[in-house]
């Protein structure tokens, strides 16, 4: 055969396959076409399934008698094994005088080492094994957690218990630790978003509110090695433990093994401190300057609520449609329709054992600050102007029932949420019954709740951002929130500041006032004459000229103290004149000088400096009366 000819059988060869493939292609297209179903005309006409059912498994729950708590939940898909250990009692208990304590404790709990390894020893154990034990805390526990091999998991328990029950704190590693919560300390500033966050949560619950303190240097160097192991022993006792195991081994066995090891462990004292106090929000006006940034990042907050509310179902769905997703309103116009935002969300805050905040956030090109803050303000009054339908409550159940499967897709969450219920109290079945609950909720309890829970007049507004970006002064942002009332201290006459109140000198509105600059708390207000403002210890560099901006509708803290006769009934004289004008008195006490003088000290709370004046002059008209002065700071400390 010649090339030529060779080369027509192969070309007429490739042919016939090429044909006999596009036949083939042609009929599997038509039949293809012929299997798929009519297509849908719109979308939104697409019927989705009912979800399943989440088959959550149920963990043991077993109550030794010294009061330890221990859950069990074997799942064999990995040979690995899980401990987690929650200790009652976090930063809300710290003295506010070692507020930091429980940070370095924490730290050093674990690279502290124990009674017969260091920490560095124990490191390299862990590691030749592929284990782990790590520690955390919050402010309501601190947290143990271990992980092993299954093979290992005897060993690894052993040098648990011994982190958990014989923990050295050595010195050196103390050191390392508070060196390093040093330096979180100096540039915790330079995030704008850690200094919404932080100084917001202070507007909220108030400054010294232990859910709103943080580490200052001077509360950090006062933590000594005895008081953590102090705080262990009195916080690491068996009654206030909940221990949970997951993984991969037999439940009765491993239920005895913890019973030996934890069982003879004796009962220790009690230590539970109450819950702490909550006071309404003071709604304001605030502002922190940092120069150095482009944007805004605007935070308005307020007291949210807890689970043991019964409205808190019927809040989650009003949550998710204000600001739950990218479909919220919050999302859907500030952001997307708007274009004013870079991220946008908030909700009601809802917590297990206290109120969370309520707090919607923003963050924003700085020359739209203004309108932004509009905006926020645009959306909470349209939830009551302009109610949720019914689309978009269906819209917001699914959306929350689409994602609850994932808080429970693995044995490790579904054992760490049966902890956190016993931890706060709560019915171990409440979160199988959660998915119903919000199936119950209607448009009318959405719309109910709305109206009860979103006041917009409530709002404690903080805004970080650069004011010379702005384009208008910070304290004409007060026309982007209706009904604020502004109770701003004034810089350079026009720009408004976060602020404290210093507890020196208690200044009033109406006194002469000057600023101190701290770091990063805003400004502190001392009254003019105030001795500490004169003090060697302080920089006259960070002084600042300040004034009163417009007055608000709140009261300050102030005492006096009046000299007068001793002789019976001057105690109910003055008493009764403070009351009968009208004002508010707090705390009140009464001594007797060598000389025979009255002595009366008195906290009351005040709208202004007018307001004092008045007083003052009230008792010194009372007959018997020597002196009525003005105090500088406390006698009886804080009125709060």
């Amino acid at each position: 055969m010649t090339q030529k000819a060779s080369v027509m059988k192969v070309a007429r060869g490739t042919l016939r396959r090429c044909g006999l493939l596009a036949l083939l292609l042609s009929g599997l297209v038509t039949s293809r076409a012929q299997a798929l179903p009519p297509a849908q005309a719109d979308w939104k006409n697409i019927k989705t399934p009912p979800l399943h059912n989440i088959n959550q498994p149920t963990p043991v729950r077993i109550q030794l008698e010294n009061g330890a708590t221990i859950f069990l939940l074997p799942d064999s898909e990995l040979p690995i094994v899980n401990i987690a250990v929650t200790v009652r009692g976090g930063m809300r208990e710290e003295p506010a005088d070692k507020v930091g304590l429980v940070s370095l404790y924490d730290q050093v709990w674990r690279t502290g080492g124990t009674k017969t390894r260091t920490g560095d020893q124990l490191d390299d154990l862990l590691a030749l094994r592929a284990a782990s034990i790590e520690t955390s805390a919050d402010h309501n526990s601190v947290n143990l957690e271990a992980q092993s091999l299954k093979g290992d998991f005897d060993e690894i328990l052993k040098l648990t218990m011994e982190v958990l029950r014989e923990p050295e704190f050595r010195e050196d590693k103390l050191e390392l630790a508070r060196k390093q919560l040093y330096t979180e300390i100096s540039r915790r500033n330079d995030d704008p978003m850690g200094i919404v966050g932080r100084e917001s949560t202070k507007l909220a619950l108030g400054p010294q509110h232990p859910y709103a303190r943080h580490p200052e240097y001077s509360t950090v160097a006062s933590v000594t090695r005895q008081d953590l192991l102090s705080w262990h022993q009195r916080y690491v006792q068996p009654q206030n433990l909940l221990i949970g195991v997951q993984g991969d081994f037999d439940a009765k066995a491993m239920e005895q093994k913890l019973r030996g090891l934890l069982g003879a462990w004796p009962k220790g004292p009690t230590a539970k401190a109450p819950l702490p106090a909550y006071t309404p929000t003071k709604p304001g006006l605030f502002f922190i300057a940092k120069d150095d940034v482009n944007q805004s990042n605007i935070h308005l907050v307020q007291l949210g609520t807890t689970r043991r509310n019964p409205d808190h179902y019927a809040i989650a769905v009003m949550n998710e449609i204000l600001g739950g997703g990218f479909a919220a309103r919050l999302f859907s116009n500030v952001r997307s329709k708007k274009g004013l935002a870079y991220s946008v969300r908030g909700g009601v805050g809802i917590g297990d054992e206290v109120p969370n905040i309520y707090r919607l956030s923003v963050g924003t090109a700085s020359n739209n600050t203004a309108k932004a803050l509009e905006a926020l303000y645009e959306e909470v009054n349209g939830m009551l102007k302009n109610p949720p339908t019914e689309a978009e409550l269906q819209k917001a159940k699914e959306g929350i029932l689409n994602s609850f499967v994932f808080k429970l897709d693995t044995s490790e969450k579904v054992l760490s949420d049966q902890m956190r219920l016993e931890f706060a109290g709560y019915p171990l079945d409440y979160t199988k019954t959660y998915a119903d609950q919000i199936r119950k909720v209607t448009l009318a309890e959405v719309n109910r709740v709305a109206k009860q829970y979103l006041n917009p007049t409530g709002f404690a507004v903080l805004v970080v951002g650069n004011p010379a970006e702005l384009g208008a002064p910070v304290s004409t942002l007060t026309t982007a929130a209706p009904g604020l009332e502004s109770d701003t201290i004034l810089v350079d006459d026009n720009v408004g500041v976060l602020y404290m109140l210093a507890q020196c000198c208690k200044p009033i509105w109406g006194d002469e006032i000057v600023g101190y600059t701290t770091r990063g708390r805003g400004i502190s207000i001392h009254r003019a004459n105030c001795p500490h403002l004169i003090s060697s210890a302080l920089n006259p560099e960070r002084l600042v000229s300040v004034a009163w901006g417009k007055q608000g509708q709140g009261f300050f803290d102030t005492e006096v103290v009046v000299t007068s006769e001793d002789r019976p009934g001057m105690v109910a004289t003055i008493s009764n004149a403070v009351q009968n004008a009208g004002f508010s008195m707090q705390r009140f006490s009464a001594t007797t000088t060598e000389g025979g003088t009255g002595v009366f000290h008195i906290a009351l709370r005040v709208r202004d400096r007018n307001h004092i004046v008045e007083l003052m002059s009230v008792l010194r008209r009372l007959k018997g009366v020597f002196t009525v002065e003005r105090v500088r700071g406390s006698v009886f400390g804080s009125t709060h």
